[in-house]
């Protein structure tokens, strides 16, 4: 598991383009900010997410996605999904197909159809096309707003100091703004409930997971603004939601239509990976004691243990999952992070390789096998790192840590050229474009003219007009 960056780039495809309408609004006019999250991320929460990579939790999430987002008549393939590290319960859609998941949503639900029923209900804001609505919806709101704001200088004005007159008309124009805002926020919701449940049953899956998860956060409502967490606030919960999923469920002849024990112990193995992970090692330990011999009590010990750190015990129940599951790739992946985090790199090389065999067309492990490949700064690791990275770029074009980790071992090979090119692709994904645009120029100066890899070269150093460059 990694920790991708606490603090995304917009303009990068691992960091999708959020800019609401009233990204340029003048300052006076921000005071509307408050009402925006009930619609859709601010740039501010946006830009403070960190995100977390990692290959199994990813390949489970997507099993759920792909089914729900193809019943809704969308490309699978169109839609990212991204894992945020946060302990709040919260999910929402960004712009384009981009579903946010927080890591509090994963921890805090029971089972799987749980969190499916969360992502059909976000599928649907992506399939109602909410995101564009809402933001008209915001330049509506904005109307009473500025009058309000308007009125409300010009009464003050007019008091000669006293200024309760224009407070009050200010305020009226901010509750009319709001009243319109949250009544299409509540509209929308009820919308992609319905959407969802119809995604849930299109694809064979009981729509009562959705349920169970508004359920669960219904309560919430009585809490104060401080206490609720995300989704209440951007997702409003009431009573009539509920009453009318709960209708609609029970119309369902697939509404006691259980998970499969299969998804049940996935589900049960990411939350306690996550819980290894994140939590402090002795909470996690504490969840997940010695008497408990699960497989997920056992993952998440191996990883607390390797967190405390407690060497033995780590390696000792990471070896045991794999004796008893040798054919489990993320076992073998997790030993090979261990080792490679307990500083011992060349022995981690083969556990991962083992994993890449066992899943040869998942780009994380091959980035992570090509990571410790390069960092034993061996010559004899050179072309295998390169095969493996490179093989990764192609299944994951827009992974800026596998390109760093090509353009490191193409220097290490002496192959400027590559070098050069996969720095000037790790710079153009993560948004740096003059920086991009340098060093897909002394790529072009270095790789054979007219071949494929001169070619990208030369798109990369052609984003910027000339002046710019």
């Amino acid at each position: 598991m990694r920790l991708v960056s606490p603090s995304l780039d917009l303009q990068h495809p691992v960091a999708p383009k959020i800019r609401p309408h009233w990204w340029s609004l003048p300052s006076w006019a921000m005071t509307l900010a408050a009402l925006i999250p009930l619609i859709c991320p601010t740039p501010a929460s946006a830009q403070s997410l960190a995100l977390i990579r990692d290959a199994e939790i990813e390949a489970v999430i997507r099993s759920y996605v792909n089914p729900i987002v193809t019943a809704a008549g969308l490309d699978a393939n169109a839609i990212r999904v991204y894992i945020v590290n946060d302990p709040s319960f919260n999910a929402f859609v960004a712009e384009g197909q981009n579903i946010f998941i927080n890591t509090g949503s994963i921890m805090r639900l029971d089972r799987p159809g749980q969190l499916i029923g969360v992502i059909a209900h976000e599928t649907g804001h992506i399939a109602g096309g909410h995101l564009v609505r809402a933001r008209e919806q915001v330049d509506k709101a904005l109307v009473p707003l500025i009058l309000g704001l308007l009125l409300g200088v010009g009464a003050a004005a007019v008091a000669r100091g006293g200024g309760d007159a224009g407070v009050a008309v200010i305020s009226a124009g901010q509750t009319i703004a709001e009243r319109y805002v949250l009544h299409y926020s509540r509209d929308q919701e009820s919308r992609a409930d319905q959407a969802g449940i119809g995604f849930l049953i299109g694809s064979g899956r009981s729509p009562r997971g959705l349920l169970e998860a508004m359920e669960k956060l219904a309560n919430e409502d009585v809490l104060s603004a401080q206490r609720q967490d995300p989704y209440v606030r951007t997702h409003p919960i009431g009573r009539d939601r509920v009453a009318a999923m709960r209708e609609r469920v029970e119309e369902s002849p697939l509404k006691d239509k259980p998970d499969t024990p299969e998804e049940l112990a996935a589900y049960q193995r990411i939350k306690a990976k996550l819980r290894g992970f994140i939590d402090p090692p002795l909470v996690a330990l504490r969840e997940y004691p010695e008497s408990d011999q699960s497989v997920a009590a056992r993952y998440a010990r191996a990883i607390a243990y390797h967190r405390e750190p407690e060497r033995k015990k780590s390696y000792a129940e990471i070896d045991r999952l794999i004796a008893d599951y040798p054919t489990d790739p993320f076992f073998y992946e997790l030993k090979g992070q261990i080792l490679f985090e307990d500083g011992l790199v060349e022995k981690s090389i083969a556990p991962y390789r083992q994993s890449v065999r066992l899943a040869p067309n998942i780009a994380l492990l091959k980035v992570s096998l090509g990571q410790s490949l390069v960092s034993t700064d061996k010559p004899t690791y050179v072309d295998e790192a390169i095969e493996e990275l490179d093989a990764s770029t192609r299944l994951e074009h827009d992974n800026p840590s596998a390109w760093a980790e090509l353009a490191m071992a193409y220097d290490r090979k002496g192959n400027i050229g590559m070098a050069e090119l996969a720095t000037a692709e790790q710079f153009s994904i993560i948004g740096l474009v003059p920086d991009a645009v340098r060093h897909a120029r002394r790529a072009t100066k270095a790789l054979p003219r007219g071949t494929p890899v001169w070619v990208r070269a030369q798109d990369i150093a052609n984003i910027l007009p000339l002046e710019d460059r």
